[in-house]
């Protein structure tokens, strides 16, 4: 509903991190963004970073989100390109963005 709201309110996107609270799986983190961007109608981008939230969602769980649903970018808080390189071999569905 949130996304649908941005939208109406004029939003071309929205960042997306991961939840912090509960502290999910990498299966949790799956069905979660799965949930979100099958639910948006607006691109969804995600945002990891693990210093913030005490989450680290792995570049195999993105890369998975973009092999079985729709997905805009990627952001990755832990600055390094190096930790990135498996993900943007596998997917070039996405278009990663560092800080």
């Amino acid at each position: 509903r949130l996304n649908q709201a941005a939208q109406k309110a004029g939003a071309d996107g929205t960042l997306h991190i991961t939840p912090y609270f509960n502290k999910p799986t990498q299966e949790g983190l799956f069905q979660h963004f799965k949930a979100v961007c099958e639910s948006s109608p607006i691109p969804v981008v995600l945002y990891n970073v693990p210093g913030r939230t005490g989450v680290n969602m792995l570049p195999e769980t993105v890369a998975r989100l973009t092999e079985n649903i729709w997905q805009s970018s990627s952001s990755d808080g832990t600055r390094s390109p190096r930790r990135n390189s498996p993900l943007l071999i596998r997917s070039r569905k996405i278009a990663p963005i560092w800080w």
